[in-house]
């Protein structure tokens, strides 16, 4: 059978590899529906505007991701042969790449959130109140790409443990932040739908933050 070719090891490996990037999904899906519950507690007219938000917000967390899901295969590739150099340049074109097209997005997203919206929705109830949301939320995005990509390329090198942690301390973050500002709770002030925005803007930053001190005190060779 297939199985008794396997190393003693090889499933143990495995495990080791697969659980923690399980583990991030999970942790990905919980962290939307906490958002989404929470503003949900606002009104009606609030989910429907940050909905009508992140859909547009889709657009950069798939272009995101498929940019990390090639970074992913090469370096896995040029890993397994210790080409350094190479890792570096499939890391520097990503970065150049996914640099161009999610600032480019964010620009527009900045620059015209009111014609943005238009495009998701004609009441302009929700156009007003997703906008404070775009325009807030919207920059945090070049931060998720930087930590995306670092956080593929740990996982890439057998790292998967690092983005597992960060992304829980993000979304640990972005939940307590999030009923803080949402609802103005420990003296913080009550700000809503844009407060859910500062939420995952916080978060965001701060788990860049400590992708920038990891990489620093390990002094990462690329």
């Amino acid at each position: 059978m297939p199985s008794a070719n396997r190393d003693p090891g090889f499933y143990q490996r495995l495990s080791a590899l697969a659980l923690p990037i399980i583990l991030q999904n999970l942790i990905s899906t919980s962290l939307g529906f906490a958002d989404t519950f929470m503003v949900g507690l606002l009104s009606s007219d609030a989910l429907s505007a940050v909905a009508a938000a992140n859909a547009l917000l889709f657009l950069l967390q798939t272009a995101i991701f498929g940019l990390t899901s090639g970074l992913s295969v090469l370096v896995s590739q040029y890993w397994g042969r210790q080409d350094l150099r190479a890792i570096s340049r499939c890391l520097g074109v990503v970065l150049y790449a996914g640099g161009s097209v999610v600032g480019l997005c964010v620009l527009l997203l900045l620059l015209f959130p009111h014609g943005a919206m238009a495009l998701v929705t004609n009441d302009s109830l929700l156009i007003q109140i997703g906008v404070g949301y775009l325009r807030i939320t919207a920059g945090g995005y070049l931060c998720s790409l930087l930590s995306a990509v670092y956080v593929s390329l740990e996982r890439s090198t057998g790292n998967p443990k690092l983005g597992t942690i960060i992304l829980s301390i993000s979304v640990a973050l972005n939940t307590a932040l999030n009923y803080c500002l949402i609802f103005g709770h420990f003296g913080f002030p009550q700000l809503g739908v844009r407060g859910a925005a500062l939420g995952t803007l916080c978060a965001q930053c701060t788990g860049l933050l400590i992708h920038g001190i990891y990489a620093w005190r390990t002094h990462q060779p690329f």
